[in-house]
């Protein structure tokens, strides 16, 4: 009660400070942003030979941790049931999410989990995939209404086609054909589908692609604080 204002990421908390009984002049959205600079080199063929991915590869790519309401279990159950030429990259995550992870995706050598890694070698990997993927579970509160994702936002800078669940959270940026294709959350088989049609598809790709990368544009960090202030 005695702060002047209060910033949230999204809608869908603001409403949640406003149902709580919070003065609407009080509370401001402003979502996450990304530091387009990181994304200048923008090179697939440069970024597949430094990570030793082949350059015929088909790929797809989720950066980001693994909790359970991320959504990557989803990932692993629809590239275990996708083209076998399909490589699916998951980049991050800490134990004891990792674990769980690995197991599921044992004995399937088209999925690769890196682990780990500094934020300039995981978007080596973004760089070098043909999709981006945030398979969010609709089970969790913070994944369907609370979420922000950084990735997101890195996604769309990548310039990388993105397939995302079709949330409350990710509906405040992403739009159906336009900058993305929104998919049943967790449902393997309609995320595995999506990739698929993504990959088999270059002009719809590109198109996807081109428009995130056009609409993330204004979405920097000094633009968010100049919205707060």
């Amino acid at each position: 009660r005695r702060m002047d204002g209060i910033v949230t990421i999204t809608e869908g908390l603001r409403q949640w400070y406003l149902e709580t009984g919070f003065d609407p002049a009080r509370v401001l959205t402003a979502a996450d942003a990304v530091d387009l600079a990181s994304f200048n080199q923008n090179s697939r063929s440069d970024a597949r030979r430094d990570l030793n991915i082949r350059f015929e590869a088909p790929v797809a790519c989720y950066i980001g941790h693994l909790y359970p309401w991320k959504g990557v279990d989803i990932l692993v159950a629809a590239a275990r049931e996708t083209d076998p030429k399909v490589q699916w990259y998951i980049v991050g995550g800490l134990e004891p999410d990792l674990d769980r992870i690995r197991k599921s995706a044992a004995g399937h050598p088209n999925i690769h989990i890196t682990g780990h890694l500094s934020p300039a070698l995981a978007r080596q990997y973004l760089i070098a995939s043909d999709v981006a993927v945030l398979p969010f579970t609709a089970h969790e509160t913070i994944a369907r209404d609370h979420t922000s994702p950084l990735k997101l936002f890195e996604y769309m800078a990548a310039e990388r086609p993105i397939v995302a669940s079709n949330l409350p959270s990710l509906r405040e940026v992403l739009h159906d054909g336009e900058n993305a294709i929104p998919v049943a959350p967790d449902d393997p088989e309609m995320l595995g589908a999506a990739v698929t049609r993504v990959l088999n598809d270059q002009e719809l790709a590109h198109r996807l692609a081109c428009t995130a990368r056009a609409e993330v544009e204004k979405r920097t960090w000094s633009n968010r604080a100049g919205l707060i202030l």
